[in-house]
């Protein structure tokens, strides 16, 4: 009905249960992804306490930061939707400029297409060419939560067949949190086939080269086994270049990516590709222990709970 402890308040978590009245405290355990070999214990190495529901990112980044003397590798910073959900200044970024790479799940109404920046589309915190098959990029879209747990072989197939149309990672960031991205259809080893990429990167015609079928990884170079992007019906021939914008991705092939470009969308970008092998990986821990970070010998948790 009443208390003096005036900095405290009520915790409310997922479902229809009662609230907890108190604190809330935010926790950095050490631990491990599903594959990491080996044993590391799984123990609490940051602390923060704080009113529930308040400067939830800062309280994270303010337990990151305590590593910092103690000389702690960085590596993939997991966390769960309370985290995805904070302003990007207040938790992506920071975490970023601590050099970690992120894991992020999402709200129902926030999978699917997110935004897009360069002539490239946001797709579950990835950015893809933005002729993607509308199937494949909307292939999470307004998914209920016991699906993304449990994807239906329909959906992994869908999120295997992602793969192609994802912008390469060209260049990893800089002291500035810059990082350049290329084009899925430029480079020595295009992952796709694109006629718009052909027409207004014109290259002198490689000679035939012969293929031996028995041969997986040569069969899965050949240009005829990669997916080939379908241009829109009223494209123009050949299409402006870059539709006027120098810096869009189809007219230079790659793009600077700031840390700004995507505005509040930034703090949906993610590293790995939502719902893959890789993904799972790290973030399936996440279901028993609330919030991971990892590094390549083992995962670090950041857990928000009533205390």
């Amino acid at each position: 009905m009443a208390s003096t402890e005036i900095t405290a308040g009520w915790h409310y978590s997922g479902g229809d249960g009662p609230p907890t009245f108190g604190y809330s405290a935010t926790l950095a355990t050490a631990a491990r992804t599903r594959t990491t070999r080996g044993h590391f214990p799984q123990l609490a190495l940051g602390l923060v306490i704080d009113t529930p529901h308040k400067r939830i990112g800062v309280n994270a980044i303010a337990t990151l930061q305590g590593f910092l003397p103690l000389g702690l590798p960085t590596g993939i910073l997991s966390v769960d939707r309370a985290y995805t959900d904070q302003a990007a200044d207040h938790f992506a970024r920071p975490a970023r400029a601590l050099g970690y790479q992120l894991v992020l799940d999402y709200k129902q109404d926030q999978r699917g297409v997110q935004g897009s920046v360069h002539g490239a589309l946001l797709i579950d915190g990835n950015l893809a060419c933005s002729l993607m098959p509308e199937r494949l990029a909307q292939a999470t879209t307004d998914l209920d939560d016991q699906t993304i747990r449990t994807p239906p072989e329909q959906l992994t197939q869908l999120i295997a067949a992602r793969e192609p149309y994802w912008l390469k990672l060209k260049q990893g960031a800089d002291a500035h949190g810059r990082i350049r991205l290329q084009c899925p259809a430029a480079g020595t080893s295009p992952s796709v086939t694109c006629p718009r990429f052909n027409r207004l990167h014109r290259a002198p015609a490689a000679p035939p080269t012969a293929v031996d079928l028995t041969n997986s990884r040569q069969r899965a170079a050949h240009s005829s086994a990669k997916p080939t992007v379908i241009l829109p019906a009223d494209e123009p021939l050949p299409p402006p270049r870059g539709k006027g914008d120098p810096a869009h991705i189809c007219a230079q092939t790659t793009i600077t990516l700031h840390p700004g470009d995507l505005g509040a969308k930034d703090k949906f970008r993610q590293d790995p590709h939502y719902l893959t092998p890789a993904w799972q990986d790290t973030y399936k821990p996440i279901r028993a222990n609330t919030v991971i970070f990892s590094h390549p010998k083992g995962v670090l948790h950041v857990v928000n709970s009533p205390a």
